[in-house]
C-alpha cells in the first residue's frame, strides 16, 4: 500500500482512488497474473499497455510492484487526459475495459465498480464512487 500511495504523489494522481483499484485488480499482491498470464501485478497491466509508458519494459519488471504501480499512475493520467472529467467508477471500468472502450464505446464493467466501492468501504477510503477523479 505503501508503494502506490508514494507513487500516487509523486505523479499527481488520487492515492485513496489509486489504492482502492489495487485491491481491485490484484488484492495488492504483486504476484499474480490474469487473463491468461497477460495481466500481470498490483495493477494488472498488459506488456503492451505498460509499454505505450516504458517501451523497453519486460514482463517480468511488471512484477515490481514499485515499477507496476509507476507504470499505473502514468496509465491514469493518460485516461484522464483522454477522458477528462470521469468518475472513480468511470476510471476503474476504462482500466479493465480499455479506455476506448468505455468511454467511447459505451461498454460498462458494473461488477468492476461494485469491487471498488467494496474496496473503498472495506479499507475505509476517502474516495466515493462518484467522485471525479481530476
Amino acid at each position: 500500500a505503501d508503494i502506490i500511495i508514494q507513487a500516487a504523489q509523486a505523479a499527481g494522481v488520487y492515492p485513496a482512488f489509486m489504492l482502492a483499484l489495487a485491491v481491485t485488480e490484484s488484492s495488492l499482491r504483486p504476484d499474480i497474473t490474469g487473463d491468461d498470464r497477460k495481466s500481470i501485478g498490483l495493477f494488472q497491466l498488459q506488456v503492451t499497455t505498460a509499454r505505450d509508458y516504458e517501451p523497453t519494459i519486460t514482463t517480468g519488471e511488471l512484477f515490481d510492484a514499485g515499477i507496476n504501480a509507476r507504470v499505473a499512475m502514468r496509465h491514469l493520467r493518460a485516461l484522464r487526459a483522454g477522458w477528462p472529467g470521469g468518475t472513480a467508477a468511470d476510471y476503474a471500468q476504462a482500466w479493465a475495459l480499455g479506455g476506448a472502450g468505455y468511454f467511447a464505446k459505451g461498454r460498462t464493467l458494473p461488477a468492476k465498480v461494485r469491487a471498488l466501492d467494496q474496496a473503498i468501504l472495506d479499507l475505509q477510503l476517502d474516495v466515493s464512487i462518484n467522485e471525479v477523479i481530476g
